[in-house]
């Protein structure tokens, strides 16, 4: 009678206790699973587990351990701090396609200037091809013009050169001119 009596007064505790634990219910979350936990009460086919023994630590550890913390952790940044980050990079951006428009129109002036002296080399090739065609002393077809604007209106020819010998040497010595800018442009446009 007296382990009839012990039983049920071990089921009255047990119940009780889970009566309790269900009332007491708490949910933990850990880094790969949850799990709920009843008042600490593991269930039957679970073992209790084991915690590992602690160290004492002395005093300059456990401060070392506690600085070391917050740095493993990065601060969230506020959503004003990311503005202002990608504000930042938004200017940073801008300057760099800003200074790349400005080398590409300076590059595009280049190829104008370059694509102008290789029509001017055309011409006096032309020119040159048509002084050689004639022996006299004045070119018939040819003319060096020297212009001037003195009144701010309209050009007026200041003296004109209609000898072929000094048209040839002139036409010479402008296309060297010209085909050295031309490569000094080319070399620019390249870097």
């Amino acid at each position: 009678m007296a382990t009839t009596t012990a039983k049920s007064a071990t089921r009255a505790t047990e119940s009780k206790n889970a009566a309790a634990a269900a009332a007491s219910v708490a949910t933990s979350k850990s880094a790969t699973a949850s799990r709920i936990i009843v008042a600490g009460i593991p269930k039957p086919s679970e073992k209790p587990e084991a915690k590992p023994a602690e160290k004492p630590q002395s005093a300059a550890s456990a401060n070392t351990v506690q600085a070391a913390a917050p740095a493993a952790q990065p601060r969230e940044l506020t959503a004003e701090e990311k503005a202002a980050q990608l504000q930042k990079e938004i200017e940073r951006k801008t300057a760099a396609l800003q200074a790349a428009l400005t080398e590409l129109a300076h590059k595009k002036e280049l190829n104008d200037h370059r694509t102008r002296f290789l029509k001017t080399l055309d011409q006096l090739q032309a020119a040159e091809a048509q002084l050689n065609e004639t022996d006299d002393f004045e070119a018939p077809k040819c003319k060096i013009s020297f212009e001037t604007k003195p009144d701010g209106y309209r050009w007026d020819t200041a003296f004109s050169i209609g000898n072929a010998e000094l048209q040839k040497e002139f036409i010479t010595f402008i296309r060297a001119k010209i085909r050295a800018k031309v490569e000094d442009i080319e070399a620019e446009l390249i870097k």
